[in-house]
Order: C-alpha cells, then structure tokens, then sequence
C-alpha cells in the first residue's frame, strides 16, 4: 500500500483535498439545509445558495483547483525520468513542490472558497439570506482549509518529507511558514471548542430571525444543536488524532533509537519528518548515533591495534599525561630458536605463524584481565595492573602464563600443518612498581609502562634458556594460591645473578605438570 501511494502520490494529494472539501460540503449542505433550513425553521426557500447555476460553479472551483495542483506539482509528475539522489534543478523544484504543498493547499481553499460564495452572492444581489449564507461558508471553508491543511500535511509528513529526503537534509528554495507548535493546538481547540460555540450562538440568533412561535422549536433547536456540536467535536477529534501522531511518531521513533543506542546498536537511524522542532531533535538523534558509530568503529580497529583494556584507559581519558605510578606484574614470553626459523622459512610464512602464536596469547592475557602492551620481534611484553585485576595482579599474571604454556600444544598443532616445525616459549615475570604514561614525542605517543622490573622481566624471560625452565618468577611476584592452578608445579627456587643487578634475585622456577 505504501509503495503504491508513492509511485502514485502527486496525483493522491491533488485528489484528497478534493474529496475532503467533497465531504465537507455534504456536511455544510446537511447542517445548512437539511437541519436548519428544513428541519428546524421548515423554511423551503431558505436554501443557502442552492441556485440552479451552482453545480456550475462548482465544477468550475474543483476544475481551477485540479489545475492549479497539476501546475503546482508538476516538477513532481515528472519524477520518473529524475534521480532521486541527483542535485539537479528539477529535482530541487520537485522537491520544494512537495514540501510546500499543504500551505498552497490552504491557500487555494481560501482563495477557491472566496471566488465561489463572491461569485454567488453578486449572481444573487436580492438574495435575502446573506447573513446565513455567509455565516455558514465562512464556518465551511475555515473547517475545510483546517483540516485539508493538516491532513495533506500529516501525509507529507511521514511519507513523502522521508522519500523525497532520504538523507534528512530538508532544503527547498522557499518555504511557506508553516504552522508553529502553538498553533497546531490552537487549530484543535478552534474546531473543538470555539467553531461549536460560535455555531450553536450563530444557530440562536437564526431561530429569533427565522422561527416560529410554536410547540416543539425548542425540541428541534436542542437536537439541531446537539447534532452540529456533535459533528465539530468529531472534526475536532480526528484534527487531535492527526496532530497528536504528529508528536507521537517521532517521539516514539527516537525512543526506538535511543533504546538500541543505550544497547550498542548505533547503526539505528529515524527518518527525518520535517524541519520543525521534532525534525531538528530527529536530526539530533541521528546524529548522535553517527557518531557513537563512529567512536564504536575507532574503539574496534584501536583494540585491533592495542590492548582493549589500554584502549579504554586512553579513550577514558584516565592516561595522566605526565604519568602514573601503578602496581604490576610485567610479563615477557619470547620464542626459542626463533632465529633460526627466520632463516629457515620466508617471511610471509614466518607472519602468519607469529599470528597464530599472539592470537592466543593476547587472548590469554586479556581474558586474565591483562594487556599486552607490545609486540617486539617474536616476543611479547603483557601487563597485569593491581588496580585493573581488583588486586590479583599476581596469581592472574600466573593463571595466565600456565595458560599459555598449555595452549603451546595447540599452536604447534596448528603450525605443523603449515610446516613448521614445533616451538618452545620463555616466560619471565617480575612484579612491583611501574609508572604507566603517554610516552613519545608531540606527533607520536605510545602508552607504555617503564621501570626496573620490566628490564628484569626480560631477562628472567631470557635466562629461561639456561635454567631450563619455561617460567621464571621473582619472588615477590609469586602467589602462595597459585596450587589452585592445577596445570603447573614449582621445581625450584634460586637465586640468580642478573645482568644489571648488584646482588643476587631470588627467582622460582615452574613448568607443567
């Protein structure tokens, strides 16, 4: 139904004016003749203008009016051979056509509405009712702009403003003001509250002019102006449906988008319905979620780039740019004989197994609440911050290097079938003091952390190698809860001299189980 009224909506909005104003003219004749002429003053020749030259004019309004809207819309009959997309003269004229169709429409119900009652009232000088008569039309033809008006609107609104704009953008050449807020409730208390009023008073006065002193005016007055109450309330009622949906569909459209935005589905976007207040909030809404897409698309391809949780660290703006003192355990795993692999192996191959390999690593690390903080050659370097493991830092930093030495199974599973040989990895670990900062030049920062126990993470992870171990530890970074981690065993503890240090470090050694 929706795709019909659009392939064939210029010539739907030249009709419904046409039969709205057919309908309210049978209301007015009803009300006017029927009622009030022959039920209540039994008055045959007070017929409100129904000479016999009427249909005439009639039929010469309805045929200006036809021809006024295919003048009007006709940029928009040709939208066949246009571009909907395409800036082009013709569719800029198509388009503020469109746009601006429901004011000329009230415009021609007046000017239409003044040439027709003008023209017979001249035709009639002697006509002995004017007063009736002009009452009645003028009643009519405020009804007929009215709800014309806002009904050929409410259509413009939620069909054809988001087909002819689908990027929300509304601009025309020209505009014709459009009703304010205010207004639109002020056209809704006319016809329900004043138009009523006004035509049971007009109703009053007319029966002193034209009643009759007999048994059962009364009666008839009372059910005449029940009857014409009853019919504005109706107009009033269908005018308060049209502009309460007028409110009520944009709202409800941006309460859709907020909701999946608040959900994290900010591809969600509302048609744009005009260019009023509700049309600049709809604008508003869809903006906000052009760019809380965008910051998702940042904060996706960053992660791919750093850690998630250094990620959000930056994006938080919780970085002290000159630096902050934390409590970690610094991680460093290294690939054995990865020299000779290099060697042995061109380097696209070499790529895609160190793909492979920190694949699973940074999982590790980041399901353990960690971040790997970089990449050098074949080793990585991974951070457990005390603040961001709620204080495990230590036994998290251990859950996950006896992971890791676990998950070596299955990377060698998956690089054999590549070629490659088995590897073997060193894993050192350190913990204490850290200052975590922005380090870098103005053009280029990196977020990192530095302190001595990074240098002896390092060459903990180094002297794996001689050790004959997979996992070195200082002391003061092992967890006495580690037993719960059921994969690995302490083999020993010793004390090493490390290259840098004065004295002695006094390191635990692990392997699997």
């Amino acid at each position: 139904m929706k795709s019909f009224f659009l392939k064939y909506h210029p010539f739907f909005l030249i009709l419904l004016p046409c039969l709205l104003a057919e309908v309210i003219a049978g209301i007015t004749f009803f009300s006017g003749k029927v009622l009030i002429a022959d039920y209540l003053f039994r008055e045959d020749d007070l017929n409100f203008g129904q000479a016999d030259y009427e249909a005439l004019i009639l039929s010469s309004i309805e045929i200006s009016y036809l021809s006024l809207g295919v003048v009007f819309l006709w940029p928009t009959l040709k939208r066949k051979v246009l571009d909907m997309k395409a800036s082009t003269s013709d569719l800029f004229r198509a388009k503020t056509r469109i746009y601006n169709f429901p004011g000329f429409l009230i415009l021609s119900v007046w000017v239409l509405g003044f040439f027709q009652h003008g023209f017979f009232l001249i035709m009639e000088p002697n006509f002995e009712h004017k007063f009736a008569y002009v009452f009645v039309a003028t009643l009519s033809t405020i009804v007929s702009a009215i709800l014309i008006y806002y009904s050929t609107e409410f259509l413009n609104r939620f069909l054809l403003i988001p087909h002819w704009f689908p990027d929300g953008k509304i601009k025309v050449r020209w505009k014709i003001k459009a009703p304010s807020l205010f207004l639109r409730f002020g056209d809704s208390f006319l016809i329900s509250g004043i138009l009523p009023i006004i035509s049971i008073i007009g109703i009053l006065y007319l029966s002193t002019v034209y009643g009759q002193n007999e048994v059962g005016l009364l009666e008839r007055l009372l059910t005449v102006t029940t009857i014409i109450g009853g019919i504005f309330w109706s107009l009033g009622a269908l005018l308060t449906i049209l502009n309460s949906k007028t409110f009520l569909i944009p709202i409800q459209s941006m309460h859709t988008a907020l909701d999946h935005y608040a959900e994290g589905r900010f591809t969600e976007r509302i048609p744009v319905h005009s260019d009023d207040a509700l049309g600049v909030l709809e604008v508003a809404v869809n903006h906000m979620g052009e760019a809380l897409e965008e910051k998702e698309i940042i904060k996706t391809v960053f992660g791919h780039y750093v850690s998630p949780a250094v990620r959000d660290l930056i994006l938080g703006g919780k970085v002290n740019t000159d630096g902050d003192r934390i409590e970690a355990v610094i991680l460093f795993s290294d690939i054995r004989s990865f020299t000779s692999l290099s060697e042995t192996f061109p380097p696209e191959r070499i790529v895609r197994l160190l793909n492979i390999h920190f694949g699973r690593i940074v999982e590790i690390v980041s399901k353990n609440n960690g971040f790997v903080d970089k990449f050098i050659g074949d080793a990585v370097m991974a951070v457990f911050d005390e603040e961001l493991t709620s204080g495990a830092h230590r036994i998290s930093a251990l859950r996950a290097a006896a992971e890791i030495l676990k998950e070596l199974d299955t990377t060698n599973a998956e690089i054999a079938e590549l070629g490659f040989p088995p590897i073997r990895i060193g894993i050192g670990m350190a913990s204490g003091p850290v200052i975590r900062g922005n380090i870098g030049s103005e053009n280029r920062r990196e977020m990192t952390v530095i302190g001595d126990i990074v240098n002896l993470a390092s060459r903990l992870e180094s002297a794996t190698k001689e050790f004959g171990s997979p996992i070195l530890m200082t002391e003061s970074t092992f967890d006495p809860s580690y037993t719960d981690i059921k994969s690995i065993r302490k083999i020993s503890e010793e004390a090493l001299n490390i290259r840098g240090k004065s004295s002695t470090v006094k390191v635990l050694a692990f392997d699997l189980v």
